[in-house]
């Protein structure tokens, strides 16, 4: 990693919890951390979700940057570990969501299916009902419609990075539903059609 000089004393305030600090460490590394990422991913919209998630990170570890020697090799180690580490987890959770949904397909005739297809579609509109007006045309946009972020922020007039939280706003509260209603496989089937 190339040197910023980010001085202790700047280090020192953040690990204090001082934000304007915080936000000149973000400025001087953000280029930085952002080409370690993408050594290791290659889709854009992945990519500056890993960086802000390790700044998110190094905000709330932040008591430990008042003990780093090495500023450089810290943010290399903690980049490269958690890009890692997310690879893995996404590997991970593919691999058991595929296998959900072979075993749970496996187990169902096509009459059954299409009843499924239904409540599938009634447990949607439930859920979709209860997002707001927006984030609900969002979903609509980029999952039913099969848009892209940015065709969706164009139709809406709203920039591309709000498009995105709207979608993740979406997909929250999906996976709220689900954790609240253990005893709908249902929605677990459709909140893993949604997202893959």
């Amino acid at each position: 990693m190339a040197s910023n000089k980010i001085s202790k004393d700047v280090l020192e305030a953040i690990s204090c919890g001082d934000h304007s600090a915080f936000s000149l460490f973000y400025k001087a590394y953000h280029p930085v951390v952002l080409r370690v990422v993408k050594r290791y991913i290659k889709t854009e919209d992945l990519v500056e979700d890993v960086v802000q998630e390790i700044f998110a990170k190094i905000w709330t570890d932040r008591s430990k940057l008042i003990d780093v020697l090495s500023l450089e090799s810290y943010l290399f180690i903690v980049v490269k570990n958690y890009t890692l580490n997310y690879l893995h987890k996404i590997a991970t959770d593919f691999t058991r969501q595929q296998q959900i949904l072979a075993r749970f397909e496996s187990g169902i005739n096509s009459v059954d299916q299409h009843v499924i297809d239904k409540e599938y579609q009634i447990k949607l509109q439930e859920i979709l009902n209860r997002l707001p007006a927006q984030t609900k045309r969002v979903f609509e946009l980029c999952r039913v419609e099969g848009k892209s972020y940015e065709e969706s922020s164009k139709m809406l007039g709203v920039s591309k990075s709000a498009v995105k939280k709207h979608m993740i706003r979406c997909i929250n509260t999906l996976k709220k539903y689900l954790q609240h209603d253990l005893h709908l496989p249902l929605v677990l089937f459709l909140l893993l059609k949604s997202i893959l």
